[in-house]
């Protein structure tokens, strides 16, 4: 028996793993050769006309030619590069580079030197998606990939200038089958991975992601027939969900492809009027030719053009390749190198979006770099306040910065890899001024989805030398309060229904805060009518004049005996919380201080504001009585404004791009806007 066992030991391994590698290489070489398999290249082509269009109209919005001076003319604009080590170019170097993206773009649409033209687009490209983690997003990153997954293909082998001096005989000239096959999956990818983030986050499920989205114009006549709140839970959560999670299924199979593309057509439709989301619903649309056959609307009035020997002698030709297989042989070192680089893409865009726990120091509230996840649209966010404070560390004194003054948007406030590299730039650009030794505090106050405003950073933490890893949990970043989220379905819509019936200019904020902690801030005059009224827990106001207030709530027992509730929990055995509140002088400072150690505590502020009351009374005398004229006119302005933008962007942009090159080869100055928020 033992050595029966020594025997199987000894060789059944060895002769395993030799039958499962002649295997595995077997079946490594039928795919190798079906990958390879040709195809027509009439849909593939249409594409990448699309493409290269949409990226020529992108070039001048999303990628950011238009406003290329203000962002690279300024050298204290702060950038936030994935590499350190990746530094902005002059002015006119960025334009050009940007130049050379727009002639890339132009090349693939037309099929001029196909591969070179992708080269084009796709180097610069990448160096501005690396240079700004502030400007990324899911659609970025997808279009870089597509340019890269075209500059792999054979995109340019049909309907491009390339081809006109080739042979009749070579102008159909198929593609392999893997051109189709890696696009189509990275299409099903975006959309299943979306829809799979959708299903198991809790806010989108419960349609908290999305809120206020049906008070769209668009939406107007599903009003006529249903409420908003059902517009927005089972239309756009639900329905969103249902569309990400099959629409990628339902585009392979001829059964139920239509289906898939009116539901396309509308979804994108109406993102492209919702949200500001430059080419990506039309790069979306564009992509649904890869799922035509090209025999179908619209791949067939392309094929149609090419004369009949052409055609006849493509078809003869595809024939012969089906029958006999693939025109590389199977044995090919290229497409067996091509094969696996094909499968390693496959398995990185897996693993990508779910290597969260790997990269923990871009996490915060939500999880990972926004870009290659497929989150889309899940999380919303709302800011109310931003406070950087700069700290003399050898005499104490403080002063105040401008959060938005050497920034064109507020990611930073989001992440805290961009928190960090903020306070880098802001101390860099301060020693300009003469001004050292300094310690830079940020107080951010967000909400997610439709919570309490909260603090998203430690206010006590010099931000400046905060530690930061990629690959480990950030410690000053202040955990997302969601013992209180409930009070979004049980508390916050009756509340705001009830302060917007005091006014039409009457609102409510939601604040919750750690204890420990206190909120300094200042209303404007306008405010009137301010109040804070405790929610749970318990809090201490502090105003100039004024002794300072204590609020608490108050929990009242089936007993009538009264206890003072600071736990932040929900009421239960028939207790009933009795909320307490104080009016707010305006034009004045206070502080709110949470008292409730060691729980965290949640109030509200209300107020009416009579700048916009007597605005709105104005409008209103203004206005009444042109009803259907009034929307007619608000629709067209709406056409010319969009219209009037575009035109801008286009000519600043070639403006930038001329005076660049003028400036480079004939020393012509170049003229320089300035952000208006960017100090002298």
């Amino acid at each position: 028996m033992a050595k029966l066992v020594e025997l199987l030991l000894r060789y059944f391994p060895i002769r395993f793993v030799i039958r499962l590698t002649e295997f595995l290489s077997i079946k490594y070489l039928q795919l190798v050769d079906y990958l390879h398999t040709k195809c027509d290249p009439t849909p593939l082509a249409l594409f990448r006309i699309l493409f290269g269009f949409l990226m020529a109209l992108d070039v001048f919005q999303e990628r950011g030619l238009s406003d290329a001076d203000i962002r690279f003319g300024d050298p204290n604009y702060c950038f936030f590069p994935l590499f350190e080590w990746i530094q902005p170019l002059p002015t006119q170097q960025a334009c050009i580079l940007y130049s050379i993206m727009w002639a890339g773009s132009i090349g693939i649409m037309l099929g001029l030197k196909f591969r070179l033209s992708c080269l084009l687009y796709l180097c610069p490209y990448v160096y501005f998606f690396l240079l700004d983690k502030s400007r990324w997003n899911n659609h970025s990153y997808l279009f870089g990939l597509f340019a890269m997954l075209l500059t792999w293909s054979g995109a340019g082998h049909h309907m491009s200038i390339d081809t006109l001096n080739l042979p009749a005989k070579n102008k159909l000239s198929g593609v392999p089958k893997w051109n189709y096959l890696i696009l189509k999956f990275q299409i099903s990818l975006l959309y299943f991975f979306a829809g799979v983030k959708k299903l198991f986050d809790s806010d989108w499920v419960n349609g908290y992601s999305m809120k206020n989205l049906s008070k769209h114009s668009l939406f107007s006549p599903l009003k006529m027939v249903t409420d908003a709140e059902t517009i927005e839970f089972y239309m756009v959560h639900m329905g969103g969900l249902v569309y990400d999670l099959t629409v990628g299924f339902m585009l392979n199979f001829d059964f139920s492809k239509k289906a898939a593309y009116l539901l396309s057509l509308m979804f994108h439709g109406l993102n492209s009027q919702i949200f500001h989301i430059g080419m990506f619903p039309y790069v979306c649309l564009a992509s649904l030719v890869l799922f035509c056959k090209p025999h179908e609307f619209p791949c067939s009035l392309f094929k149609s053009k090419l004369d009949q020997k052409s055609r006849n002698n493509s078809s003869d030709k595809l024939q012969r390749t089906q029958q006999h297989g693939s025109s590389i042989p199977r044995n090919s070192c290229s497409s067996r190198v091509t094969t696996g680089f094909l499968l390693f893409y496959i398995l990185l865009q897996i693993v990508l979006p779910f290597s969260h726990s790997i990269t923990q120091g871009y996490n915060t509230w939500t999880k990972g770099l926004y870009g290659y996840s497929w989150d889309m649209m899940i999380n919303s966010w709302e800011t109310l306040h931003q406070k950087i404070t700069v700290r003399n560390y050898e005499t104490g004194d403080e002063r105040y910065l401008d959060p938005d003054v050497w920034v064109t948007n507020d990611r930073w406030s989001s992440h805290p890899d961009m928190a960090r590299q903020y306070a880098g730039c802001i101390s860099r650009n301060l020693a300009r001024f003469n001004i050292t030794n300094i310690e830079i505090y940020m107080d951010v106050w967000k909400s997610l989805n439709g919570r309490f405003q909260q603090r998203m950073y430690d206010p006590r933490v010099n931000i400046l030398t905060a530690p930061w890893s990629p690959f480990e949990e950030v410690t000053w970043v202040l955990p997302l309060l969601r013992q209180f989220s409930h009070y979004r379905q049980d508390h916050f819509q009756r509340i705001a229904k009830e302060v917007s019936n005091w006014t039409e200019s009457s609102d409510v904020i939601f604040v919750a805060d750690f204890p420990g902690l206190y909120l300094e801030n200042y209303l404007p005059k306008e405010l009137g009518n301010v109040s804070i009224t405790i929610l749970s827990g318990q809090i201490m106001i502090e105003q100039d004049g004024d002794p300072n207030i204590t609020l608490s709530t108050i929990r009242m027992s089936a007993g009538n005996e009264a206890t003072t509730g600071d736990d932040g929990s929900n009421t239960s055995n028939g207790d009933v919380l009795i909320s307490t509140k104080h009016g707010i002088r305006s034009a004045e400072f206070h502080k709110v201080h949470v008292v409730s150690f060691p729980n965290p505590s949640c109030y509200m502020y209300t107020y009416t504001n009579d700048t916009a009351e007597k605005l709105k009374r104005t409008k209103g005398s203004e206005y009444e009585g042109d009803g259907e004229n009034s929307i007619i006119s608000q629709i067209w302005n709406e056409i010319k404004g969009f219209t009037l933008e575009k035109y801008q962007e286009f000519a600043t942009s070639i403006y930038l791009v001329a005076n660049a090159h003028l400036n480079l080869f004939f020393d012509v100055p170049m003229v320089i806007r300035k952000s208006i928020n960017s100090p002298d």
